[in-house]
């Protein structure tokens, strides 16, 4: 983890990559799901990551 929020702010799109993002293509491509509902929840759970790595950093 890194040591500031502004570490934990660059940490929060590589989760997104990782993890939502990942799981967002999949179901745009296989499971044919409309990519405008989609797009919001991609976004949302990229809010959700980025506020927590900020959180987690001033926490520490």
């Amino acid at each position: 983890m890194a040591d500031t929020w502004a570490g934990e702010l660059l940490l929060g799109p590589v989760l997104w990559i990782g993890f939502p993002a990942t799981l967002w293509v999949g179901a745009t491509v296989h499971e044919h799901t409309p990519w405008k509902p989609a797009a919001i929840h991609a976004g949302d759970w990229l809010a959700k990551l980025l506020s927590l790595g900020v959180l987690i950093g001033i926490w520490q």
